[in-house]
């Protein structure tokens, strides 16, 4: 957007949205490694 105001909300807006790995797999009903980003998987198998 040009407008930097309403760029600031909108990132602030999709933060506040955030969730943890954890509670959005209890949310899925799948286990937290399989929405784990791939780097972050890697690291637990390293």
């Amino acid at each position: 957007s040009a407008n930097v105001l309403n760029v600031v909300m909108a990132t602030f807006a999709a933060l506040d949205q955030m969730r943890s790995p954890q509670k959005e797999a209890i949310r899925r009903g799948k286990p937290v490694e399989e929405l784990m980003p791939f780097w972050e998987r890697r690291k637990q198998h390293a």
